[in-house]
């Protein structure tokens, strides 16, 4: 047994009921020898009080070691948590970022659409301009081929006036 509190087996955790267990069955192991005197329950008792010191200190060991053990589980428990904590922040986090990012993806292609189809109108406010400028060229062209045609005196010379117009229109 002074062997074993020497190499520090009892000090461990949880290991005050080793050193009791051992403590017993050396107590036992006496008990058992033959030939032992009229002194030998004295001498038992003298050993048990001798031993009561470190069997005091294992024990009160034991114990401070067994609160530093529930103490680093219990430290070891709350940065468990706080990681869990911190990693569901961090997904979280990215998760709004995604949605951001989602967000100006659809405002870009929101903007691109709207940017096409206003080039699109814009192309077409343009041909529809074309066409009423057109128009008017024509309408002018008309105006004034009537008038001609009021001052001209033969059919060809009025046919050639009309496909000069038309050449015109064309262009």
């Amino acid at each position: 047994m002074e062997q074993r509190i020497g190499d520090g087996v009892y000090f461990v955790p949880g290991d005050h009921w080793l050193f009791l267990g051992d403590q017993q069955a050396l107590v036992e192991q006496y008990r058992a020898l033959p030939g032992k005197g009229v002194k030998a329950d004295a001498v038992l008792q003298e050993f048990l009080r001798n031993v009561e010191p470190f069997a005091r200190s294992i024990c009160s060991t034991d114990r401070a070691l067994m609160e530093k053990d529930e103490w680093i589980k219990h430290l070891q428990a709350q940065n468990k948590k706080a990681e869990q904590e911190r990693e569901a922040e961090r997904e979280r986090e990215a998760e709004r970022l995604r949605q951001m990012e989602d967000r100006i993806r659809g405002y870009e292609q929101a903007e691109q659409e709207w940017e096409a189809e206003r080039e699109r109108v814009a192309e077409e406010l343009q041909r529809m301009e074309d066409r009423v400028r057109r128009s008017d060229e024509l309408a002018a062209l008309r105006t004034s081929l009537w008038l001609d045609v009021g001052k001209k005196e033969s059919y060809s010379e009025i046919w050639s006036s009309t496909a000069c117009v038309q050449i015109r229109i064309s262009s």
